[in-house]
């Protein structure tokens, strides 16, 4: 790395402001832990002397002299005390935890003294009475000391015992002295620690900024160097690979941008004749979907058209098969013949009969097919749609070991429809997902609205044998079907759809073969109550 190079400057820079806020930081951290450890003590001491106080209180009353001095010598002797006495105003020494002391007079200029008996100054320097001190000992220690009034109380004037004067306003002086050895002990070991963290912090700190600079501007700015140079030859194709989001990233962006573009028109120019022949191609087979799809549609709409025709033509010639048929198994009942000619009339007769139902049911669902309107339209409860439509298939799922996966969504489910065509659509499907599953698998009905929340959608989905690519472009034309020829006519999607389309809805089967099918259905919500029928 170049010493004039931006990645050193601002390594540089990061370092000193580094160090800089770690030594403002550090006098800081001490300077709150001195502060907070004065504080501790000086709680301490005015504890321990308001406790000095309460307890030799009723013994100063009483004048008991030996319970006041046993109670100073024991509390002398706790741990970190190094003196507790006793003065009276004229600073004689009353009681000590240091028996030579007692007797003794202190100078009444000294600094334990001078805030009560210097002039101008106030006999109360701290609001609660008392008068806090730090000085050191002749071997260098140092020592929190602390000065609490005894003070001139009624009990004390009026007392019978050794009553004082009423203009008194102190009696004396309890001072209790702690050694700070400990505190400075910690003191100097914190300091210490204090400044091995700082020191550990700021070479951690400038180590990861050098690293992080690194990486965010040194790499970078080489890789765009490196790649201007590439550009320079002539190397289009070079792309400056910085995937960072700021100035950095976004100027390689733009600079690779600007290559990528003229890369491709130049591209563009050298190639578009090759390319030319594919445009086209691609665009045909684009139109040809297209078109396919509209051929789709007419061949539905022409076969609906065609089936509506067919349907009216067949139902009159049907309908007078039927009718006769059934005439004339009655009147065979009043004819006398062989029992063998009897019977063999009549399975001719039960076979015409049943043919011709057939044949007009399937021509009803030609009709129901080819119709977009009739019918009877209201507000309908979908729940009450879905759950009448399992009913009906529960045996044959039981059977075929299917399990049911039901999601239906919380919420309005009124719709307007024709429910039972929409029942009739349901079943239909749900029989096709059925027979799908012959060794058993998974059906899923989901019911949800639409965030436009104009639109319902129904998703009825198996882990069945699934339809080709081929057979879907026919799965809605009446008489196709996948099915054996045994099992169907054909009859049953094209009859769904019809509902469907008359319901101004749309559906789409998506499937693949050997991975099931789901069949998609979308539905307006509101529709005219009162449809006309143009069937």
């Amino acid at each position: 790395m170049k010493l004039r190079s931006i990645t050193f400057k601002l390594m540089l820079l990061v370092a000193v402001v580094l160090l800089v806020g770690e030594l403002f930081h550090s006098i800081a951290s001490l300077r709150l832990y001195n502060r907070h450890l004065m504080t501790r003590m000086e709680m301490n001491i005015e504890s321990c002397s308001d406790v000095i106080r309460r307890s030799i209180y009723y013994g100063m009353l009483a004048n008991d002299k030996d319970s006041i001095r046993r109670i100073i010598e024991t509390v002398g002797q706790s741990p970190g005390v190094t003196a507790v006495r006793i003065y009276n105003k004229q600073g004689e020494v009353m009681v000590s935890s240091r028996n030579q002391e007692v007797g003794t007079k202190v100078d009444m200029a000294a600094e334990a003294c001078d805030w009560c008996h210097m002039p101008g100054k106030s006999l109360f320097v701290k609001s609660d009475g008392n008068y806090t001190r730090i000085f050191r000992q002749s071997d260098g220690i140092r020592q929190l000391g602390i000065s609490n009034p005894i003070k001139n109380e009624p009990a004390c004037s009026d007392g019978n015992c050794h009553a004082h004067n009423p203009d008194d306003r102190v009696l004396g002086i309890l001072d209790v002295q702690m050694s700070l050895a400990l505190v400075d002990q910690n003191r100097a070991k914190e300091s210490k620690q204090i400044i091995f963290l700082s020191g550990i912090t700021i070479l951690l700190a400038i180590g990861l900024g050098s690293i992080f600079l690194w990486r965010t501007v040194h790499a970078p700015i080489g890789k765009l160097i490196r790649g201007t140079k590439e550009i320079a030859t002539g190397n289009l194709q070079h792309r400056i690979e910085i995937m960072t989001q700021d100035e950095l990233g976004q100027l390689a962006k733009s600079f690779n941008i600007m290559m990528a573009t003229l890369e491709s028109a130049q591209l563009d120019l050298k190639q578009w004749a090759n390319t030319l022949g594919e445009m086209v191609t691609d665009k045909t087979r684009e139109i040809e979907q297209m078109q396919k799809h509209i051929i789709q549609a007419e061949k539905i709409t022409s076969l609906g058209r065609l089936s509506t025709a067919v349907a009216h033509e067949l139902n009159n010639p049907l309908a007078s098969i039927l009718n006769y048929s059934k005439l004339s198994l009655r009147e065979l009942e009043q004819l006398e013949l062989p029992i063998e000619l009897r019977e063999k009339i009549e399975s001719d007769l039960g076979f015409i009969r049943d043919e011709s139902k057939r044949c007009g049911d399937i021509v009803n669902n030609l009709l129901l097919f080819a119709r977009r309107t009739g019918g009877s339209f209201a507000r309908t409860r979908i729940e009450d749609i879905i759950s009448r439509s399992l009913m009906l298939i529960t045996h044959k799922m039981e059977i075929q070991s299917i399990d049911l996966d039901l999601r239906i969504q919380n919420g309005d489910d009124i719709i307007i429809c024709d429910s039972a065509q929409l029942q009739q659509a349901f079943i239909a499907l749900l029989i096709n997902a059925i027979e799908a599953m012959p060794n058993g698998g998974k059906l899923t009905f989901e019911y949800r609205t639409l965030p436009d929340n104009n639109h319902v959608e129904f998703r009825i989905s198996d882990t069945g044998v699934g339809i080709s690519e081929e057979q879907l472009d026919h799965i809605f034309e009446p008489f196709f079907t996948t099915k054996a020829d045994s099992k169907g006519v054909g009859m049953g999607l094209s009859v769904v759809y019809g509902i469907i389309r008359r319901h101004r809805g749309n559906i789409d089967i998506q499937s693949n073969e050997n991975e099931g099918t789901t069949c998609v259905i979308q539905l307006p919500r509101v529709q005219s109550l009162v449809e006309e029928s143009k069937s």
